[in-house]
This record gives structure tokens, sequence and C-alpha cells, in this order.
């Protein structure tokens, strides 16, 4: 009889608030029930439907949003893992919250979990569907939080991972956020037994660097395995394969060069053949000329470490005009570098993956672009090749 129940009340929800979305609507009813100490860990509210407060709700935010109100997660006996779900739409932050993951908070929710024995512990949120920022803590206060384990999503992995050694009868404070404020359906899982290493393959964004014929990045992973690197060749329009091997460390990382970095651009992208693993971003390099006196179209092709206009063009020759496109004003502002003083209005304007620019200079110059960009569909490639090539 559950299930007839609830769809008429999530029908009489959307009736009452027909401008909700779905996880707004979730987020009142589960807001809005009665606590019964019989249902207490064994459903995610530990309560009721109580369908004339949900109708009579004020805000949309989740249950979870404040400390005092976290999920509350448990393990049944005889299981090592969990998979708690949830999401932060509408979610806010509190007076005195910490950072998490290195980052002031913005959309955070929380969950508790109470291990009833002593083990290594992993806890992720892959099956997210936004990039999340996950942070441990111990203690009883959100202003008063001791920091466990925390992890963001980065290098284009769109899910967190930590591990770490729980104590039994400590209860952990579980907060995850959106990277950059992003909000979505959260998939959170608690393991508390098995392998707990690095199961992303990623390239470190901020380990890229381009010297002159070479190209330099970090690739971090699960410890001491076999990674092939494949590099795209813009000669033959295809992915080398096993363009490189090497073992990741008992880290799980790897510094690798190529020496023979000599393309106007290469693409790398790794793979781990032996536990089916690809890497979730691939990273590169683009050397673009730019004749003298001439306009030309540039744009920054990968997400760098920085995409503001100083750090992806440090160093142009001097009285360089840049025109971008302002969609308020529908007009290009014209942004000039002066050696010295740097760019001019604003040096601190994002240039996003992407966006196009004018560029006109008075003496031939080449930037090069390094950074990263998500694994695509082969046809979106093809695109982002060919227009490389023109």
């Amino acid at each position: 009889m559950a299930a007839p129940h609830v769809s008429g009340a999530f029908a009489l929800m959307k009736a009452q608030f027909p401008n909700d979305s779905y996880f707004q609507l979730i987020n009142r009813v589960f807001s809005t029930t009665d606590p019964l100490t019989a249902l207490s860990g064994k459903c995610q509210t530990g309560g009721r439907l109580n369908l004339f407060r949900a109708l009579s709700s004020t805000f949309a935010r989740p249950r979870n949003d404040n400390f005092s109100n976290s999920y509350q997660i448990v393990v049944p006996s005889g299981q090592t893992q969990i998979t708690s779900t949830g999401n932060n739409v509408e979610a806010t932050t509190e007076t005195g919250e910490p950072n998490h993951a290195g980052t002031a908070p913005s959309k955070s929710v929380w969950w508790n979990w109470t291990p009833s024995t002593g083990a290594t512990v992993e806890i992720r949120t892959q099956g997210s569907t936004f990039n999340t920022r996950l942070a441990i803590y111990t203690g009883s206060s959100v202003s008063s939080l001791t920091a466990v384990a925390s992890s963001a999503a980065t290098n284009g992995c769109s899910w967190s991972q930590v591990s770490f050694s729980a104590t039994a009868g400590t209860t952990y404070r579980i907060a995850v956020d959106g990277y950059a404020a992003a909000v979505g359906s959260i998939k959170l899982t608690i393991r508390t037994s098995g392998s707990t290493s690095q199961t992303t393959l990623s390239f470190d964004r901020t380990t890229v660097q381009r010297p002159s014929g070479q190209f330099k990045v970090t690739v971090v992973g699960p410890a001491n395995q076999t990674v092939a690197l494949d590099k795209f060749n813009p000669s033959t329009k295809h992915w080398d394969t096993s363009y490189a091997t090497f073992t990741l460390s008992a880290q799980g990382t790897y510094a690798y060069t190529d020496t023979q970095a000599t393309d106007a651009y290469r693409f790398y992208r790794a793979s781990i053949s032996s536990i089916s693993l690809k890497s979730c971003n691939a990273v590169g390099y683009v050397d673009i000329p730019v004749s003298a006196n001439v306009y030309k179209m540039i744009a920054n092709p990968f997400n760098a470490v920085d995409n503001r206009i100083s750090a992806l063009l440090p160093n142009p020759p001097n009285f360089s005009n840049l025109y971008r496109w302002d969609d308020v004003a529908d007009q290009y502002v014209i942004y000039t570098y002066i050696s010295g003083s740097g760019w001019s209005p604003d040096g601190n304007a994002t240039l996003a993956p992407g966006e196009g620019v004018l560029f006109v200079t008075g003496t031939a110059t080449t930037f090069t672009f390094v950074g990263e960009y998500l694994q695509r569909r082969e046809s979106e490639l093809r695109l982002s090749r060919w227009i490389l090539d023109r």
C-alpha cells in the first residue's frame, strides 16, 4: 500500500507547488516527516509521511541541509557496504561551517555514521550527478569540528573518494558539497572492507607543464598498476596507442615527461588494461602562432589551473589587444597589454574553456595553452581536431 500512498501524495504536492522541481518536492516531503523511534536508522528520514505538513511547507531545502539534521547511516550487521542517496538542491551553509576540501562551503548537506567496529573505511560519491566535494569530521558542533579526511572532484572526475582508519564508537560527520556550487542528486557509499585504493585514473592538471619541446604531467591512479599512455597524432589524425607505458608508485602517482613533444598540438589519455580502467580526463597542449598586425581568432581549448586572461596570456608583445564580446553591452570589450602593468582594464577576467576572442599584435608571437579536457565522444574529438587544423 505504500507506493499508491506516496504517488498520491506527490500528485497533491505537484498541484500545490506546480513550479517545484522533482528535487524540491522530495525535499518538502522529507523535511516534514514525523520522526518515529521505531524507524530511526531504518529509513532515510527516520520518520513517516505527514502530507498536511508537506503541503503547508514554506521551504524546499534538503532535510539534511543543517548539521543538526544530518541523515544517520547504519551499516546492517553482516554487511560491509551501504549506499545512501540525497540531493543538495537549495542547500545552504551555516555560521561557523568549516571549509570542505579546502574550499568555503556553498551547497552542503550532512550525514553521520558511527561504526560498531574499527576498520579501514572508504567513502565515495561515485554515481552523483554533479562535481562533489567530500569532507569527513568528528565533533558535535558545526563550528568546532576536527577534520579527518577530504576530497574534491578534480581532474575530470566528477566524484570524490576518501579512505581512513575508523574507530569503533566514534561518530563521523560527513559533508557533501558542490564543486563550484554545483547541485544535483547525491549517491554516498560507505565500504568497510576490501580494497580502499584509488579507483580512478586521471591526470593532475595542476602539474601540466610545457617546457620547450616537452610536455610534463603527473598521472594519479591505483597504486602499483601499469599504465598505457595514448597520444593523439596530428599527422595521422588517430591515437597512437601505448605511446608510453609506466608503473604507478606505491602512492599511486607517476611524473611523466614526453621529451618528443614537437607537434603543434598533442592530446594524451591513459588506461589500465588489467582492471579495465580509463582516465576520466585527458590533457594536452596547443601552440597557436599569431602573425603581426593580423586579427586572429584564438580560444583556450583546455580547462587550465588558472583561466584568467593574465594567467593564460601572461607576456604577450607590448600593446597587444584582445577583443572579447560582451553579451550584455552587445559590443566588444578591448583589453590592452602594457609591459610592466599587465592587462587593462581587467587581467583577472576569466577566459572560459572554449571561449573565443580576437587578438592582434604588432609583433609575431606564439601562445601555448595547456590543461585538461573531459573524455568526450569521438565525434566531438573529430570536430575539435578539425578546428585545430584550420
